[in-house]
């Protein structure tokens, strides 16, 4: 027997050389190996029930007719029993230190073997051109398309009005043509498959359909009112939000996603595409622009599908709100271009300037004015005009750039100001107080200066993007006692570091978001900064 299974094995074991050359030298070694085993299986083994007398037999040697591999011929350096620990044989040659690459890691390892080898893993570690790192090879990923996402939507939406108008029993022909007319539709669109709202025949309730549909139409319409809030940003790869707004309508967003879900289980279904495709551009945006949303993207806090009406209702108010201020910024961003033309169109000539362009910039820079925005705020352009001479200029413009910044002695402080400005004179009379923001007005710094009865007023004029190193020394000198931060003329960075340095030196530090007149300095003081004042009292 053991002689049977040694030629059966001999024979395997040259089939496979000849099928698998490539793996020569460890076809050999194995076929060693099982020769070896089935030659001694039946030698003698010492068992409880017939102890060894004899020494147990040599294995058989190998019959002459049996053509073996060259390598079997060869003799075996130790039997093999059953039950023994094989164990590689010792390697025995020089050492040597080598470099092992793991991924883009090097490490050095000592190895025995021969000198060729050494040198190989060497070369091999210094020819392997070096990866790309991960910060070069990553890209954004791209965001689902929203457009596309809307216009399935609404279509699945018809489709599921369609499949409610008429029972499975009483759909004729003539329905079902038309419903192939949604399918194809629907495959038009990019969707996977046909509205799967017509194959739910056994779970038909139009109720429930009509619910599907209200959650379809959600989707849709909040797909749209995210575009809309990014249409601005050039493509469509993630980028930051940029009101409170635009998080409000990814929230929306997401509870509309999560409410189709729930209103797709009735019919059988656990997963929507185009409901995915909503839950994958929310992952995506939210973890990118660290977003946090505190409901509607786990399986155990759905939406309900039954507040459909209320959620479209929310959808529509906030795409009335996003739609109005991105009009009035538009017609803003108009009225100011507008502005700048006839402003240099008169500078070209400011003795004979058009009556025309007079009366165009007047009705921009009123616009401006009755927005709230200051003549401070504007650009050079329309300093210069302000500052040039008036002779030619109509009075109801002189009117409109008097109006927050009129022309008075700045020196005078007979001025009658309201309870406000009087009160944060009687703080800041004598001190030391810091503006941070834009460029040093004198006129605009001699009234602030006479208004609350200043003994310094310094002005730190800063360039966007420009460093807070000025700002510091400023702040933490110990006369300091108040801190004005020009919102609209003054860097984010810049913002932040007035306020942290102000902190950490105990000195109160006011944001400035509309003018820098006194009445409008006097109410932020009140509002930001009240504790820091003696003998706080409301203000009528």
């Amino acid at each position: 027997m053991p002689d049977k299974a040694a030629v059966i094995l001999a024979e395997l074991t040259t089939k496979w050389l000849g099928l698998h050359p490539e793996h020569r030298d460890t076809i050999r070694l194995l076929g060693e190996l099982l020769v070896e085993l089935a030659r001694t299986d039946s030698a003698a083994v010492p068992t409880d029930s017939q102890p060894p007398s004899q020494p147990v037999p040599a294995a058989s040697p190998t019959p002459q007719n049996i053509s073996v591999p060259y390598v079997l011929a060869h003799p075996i350096p130790a039997a093999v029993v059953p039950g023994a620990t094989i164990r590689p044989a010792e390697i025995r040659g020089p050492r040597a230190v080598v470099p092992l690459r793991i991924g883009d890691t090097i490490r050095h390892v000592e190895v025995q073997g021969g000198g060729e080898a050494a040198l190989g893993a060497m070369a091999s570690a210094a020819d392997r051109p070096p990866s790309v790192s991960y910060d070069s090879m990553y890209v954004p990923p791209e965001l689902p398309d929203l457009e596309a996402l809307a216009l399935r939507c609404e279509h699945a939406a018809r489709a599921a009005r369609f499949a409610a108008e008429t029972a499975p029993a009483l759909r004729t022909p003539l329905w079902r043509v038309q419903a192939d007319e949604y399918v194809q539709r629907a495959l038009s669109l990019g969707a996977p498959r046909g509205p799967w709202s017509f194959d739910a025949d056994e779970h038909f309730d139009p109720v429930n359909l009509q619910r599907l549909a209200a959650c379809f139409d959600n989707l849709a319409h909040a797909s749209r009112v995210v575009t809309l809030s990014r249409k601005e940003v050039e493509g469509s790869r993630i980028v930051e939000p940029r009101s409170l707004e635009e998080r409000e309508v990814i929230r929306l967003l997401a509870e509309s996603q999560s409410s189709l879900r729930i209103a797709g289980e009735p019919f059988g279904q656990t997963r929507d595409e185009d409901q995915y495709t909503a839950f994958r551009w929310l992952r995506l945006v939210t973890e990118h622009e660290r977003i946090y949303l505190d409901r509607f993207m786990r399986m155990d806090d759905p939406g309900d599908p039954d507040l459909a009406g209320d959620l479209a209702r929310r959808i529509a108010e906030l795409e009335q709100t996003l739609a109005k201020r991105k009009e009035s910024r538009t017609d803003h961003k108009s009225k100011r271009t507008k502005a700048r033309y006839h402003a240099k169109r008169i500078l070209s000539d400011i003795a004979t300037g058009d009556e025309a362009d007079w009366n165009s910039m007047t009705a921009a820079i009123k616009h401006m004015l009755s927005r709230g925005e200051s003549v401070a705020s504007m650009n050079a352009l329309l300093n210069d005009v302000r500052e040039s001479p008036r002779d030619g200029a109509p009075l109801e413009l002189v009117d409109a750039l008097s109006t927050t910044e009129p022309e008075e002695d700045a020196s005078s402080a007979s001025r009658e100001y309201g309870p406000n400005v009087q009160r944060v004179r009687d703080w800041l009379s004598g001190t030391r107080v810091v503006i941070i923001g834009g460029e040093r007005r004198n006129d605009a710094a001699e009234r602030i200066t006479a208004a609350f009865d200043l003994g310094e007023l310094e002005w730190v004029s800063l360039v966007e993007h420009s460093s807070s190193a000025p700002i510091q020394p400023e702040v933490i000198r110990a006369d300091t006692k108040l801190v004005l931060v020009l919102i609209k003329l003054a860097g984010h960075t810049h913002v932040d570091d007035a306020r942290r340095w102000s902190r950490e030196a105990g000195k109160p530090c006011v944001l400035l978001r509309a003018g820098y007149n006194p009445e409008q300095i006097a109410a932020s003081v009140i509002d930001q900064a009240s504790e820091s004042i003696p003998e706080h009292r409301a203000v009528s």
